[in-house]
C-alpha cells in the first residue's frame, strides 16, 4: 500500500552501497564514518597531513566541497549596507562520504613493481587512515577499489 505524500522519485540507499561503487578516479579512498561539521582549518590540516604522508607515491583527488559559509559584520557597524565579510567555511560531512581518493603512479615511474611493493603501499594506506583519524579525532576508514 502506498503511503500518502510519499516521493516515488527518491531512491533510498544505505551507506555501504554508496561507498563501494563511488570510487571513480583512484584505487583507494578515505571516508568518514560519522556525521559532523568539518571546519576549513581542519580540512586544510588533514589535506596537508595526507599530502605529506603520501609524498611522491600518489595523486590526490578531493571529493569534499564547502557548502556552509559563515558571514558576519564587525561590532559597532550600523544596520544595513550588506551582509558582511566571509568569516569561515564549513564542510558538512555525512557518514560514508568519501573525503578523497588517491591512485598510485603508473607507467615507467611506477611505484608498484611487484606484489611486495603493492602490499607495502597497502600498509601505508592503512597507517594513513589511522593517523588521519587521530588528527581529526573522528573515525576515518579506508576502502580499496575492487579490480
Amino acid at each position: 500500500m502506498r503511503k500518502p505524500f510519499s516521493k516515488n522519485h527518491k531512491i533510498l540507499r544505505n551507506n555501504r552501497s554508496l561507498l563501494i561503487y563511488n570510487i571513480i578516479q583512484g584505487d583507494f579512498c578515505l571516508y568518514f564514518t560519522k556525521n559532523f561539521l568539518l571546519s576549513f582549518k581542519q580540512y586544510k590540516a588533514l589535506l596537508f597531513f595526507c599530502r605529506k604522508k603520501l609524498k611522491f607515491y600518489s595523486k590526490l583527488f578531493i571529493r569534499l566541497m564547502p557548502k556552509l559559509k559563515n558571514t558576519g559584520k564587525a561590532i559597532g557597524i550600523r544596520m544595513g549596507k550588506g551582509k558582511g565579510g566571509l568569516n569561515e567555511v564549513y564542510f558538512p560531512v555525512k557518514s560514508g562520504q568519501i573525503f578523497f581518493e588517491f591512485g598510485f603512479k603508473k607507467g615507467n615511474e611506477s611505484v608498484v613493481k611487484n606484489k611486495y611493493d603493492y602490499i607495502k603501499l597497502l600498509k601505508k594506506v592503512r597507517e594513513l587512515a589511522k593517523l588521519a583519524s587521530f588528527k581529526l579525532s573522528i573515525q576515518i576508514k579506508y576502502l580499496i577499489k575492487n579490480r
